[in-house]
């Protein structure tokens, strides 16, 4: 049943209830609207370059909705929740230079070890390119920020 009643992937739940409830009306661009708009999926994949990773976020909530959106991997720097650090600093930079990563969508307070690092070390894509005007785009966890490393 939670499949069939499309209810919250977050916090998921089974049980007969679920077959009344009103379904939620289909979006096809949902996915992509939940990270800010179409236009960030758009420039990550045209501005990939064969990179293994298509982005990286602070955790898997931010994470999921460019996955179901283009079927890419996204690397979701602090695990599921955010507050495991899966990698150091020299780690991150590592696999930067090995072309494995190079868009980063993090939040524009930077609260984690590894966020401030791609803050001070990687150019901030102006905002005009990826998203919609001059506002924050919004993500879970509030206003985001995208970052290019390396070439």
């Amino acid at each position: 049943t939670p499949v069939l009643s499309l209810g919250d992937s977050g916090l998921p739940f089974a049980g007969p209830d679920l077959l009344t409830r009103a379904r939620p009306p289909q979006n096809a661009n949902s996915n992509a609207n939940a990270i800010g708009d179409a236009r960030l999926i758009e420039y990550l994949k045209t501005n990939r370059n064969g990179v293994r990773f298509l982005a990286a976020t602070l955790n898997a909530n931010i994470a999921a909705p460019i996955i179901l959106a283009t079927g890419e991997p996204v690397m979701a720097l602090g695990g599921f929740s955010g507050s495991d650090q899966i990698l150091t600093t020299e780690q991150l930079a590592a696999r930067i230079a090995q072309n494995e990563v190079r868009f980063f969508l993090l939040p524009t307070e930077q609260q984690s070890e590894l966020a401030r690092w791609v803050a001070r070390n990687c150019a901030s894509v102006p905002r005009n390119v990826w998203a919609d005007g001059v506002r924050p785009a919004q993500g879970p966890g509030g206003a985001q920020e995208l970052y290019r490393c390396g070439g």
